[in-house]
């Protein structure tokens, strides 16, 4: 070990430590990544047709909605919620949130469309003060 090696979560990296994005060791055949989400983010509906992904909240409190059968989660510090491939599924801050994610690949290939939360979900959302206007 070098402690010159020594890296911190940034914007820049995205908040990843491996895969193939900027990173700590970028050349590895799979990705992990420390996530920060502010209160309100949303990352739109999307599916990997070779990856499956691993989310494990660290901090925080998040919804993942499942696309395919309309599906949703509330996440809490230390839930474990695997994404099979193939799997459509978007993702909102309900709180400040830190995220490990986890791919068993490093391809890269996300692939986005449109996302409808159900109406009691924009009522939930709406109770918690986050603008869904922008993302319904």
């Amino acid at each position: 070990m070098k402690f010159n090696d020594l890296q911190t979560v940034t914007d820049k990296n995205k908040g990843y430590i491996t895969g193939q994005f900027e990173g700590v060791f970028h050349k590895a055949p799979f990705e992990v990544a420390v996530k920060k989400y502010k209160k309100g983010e949303y990352n739109p509906c999307h599916c990997h047709s070779y990856t499956n992904e691993i989310n494990v909240i660290l901090q925080g409190k998040a919804m993942m909605q499942c696309d395919n059968d309309k599906s949703s989660v509330i996440l809490f510090p230390g839930d474990i919620l695997k994404v099979e491939k193939n799997e459509w599924f978007d993702f909102m801050a309900l709180e400040d949130t830190t995220m490990l994610v986890i791919k068993d690949t490093a391809i890269g290939e996300k692939y986005t469309k449109d996302s409808k939360y159900s109406e009691e979900t924009v009522k939930y959302l709406k109770h918690l003060g986050i603008d869904v206007d922008k993302i319904v």
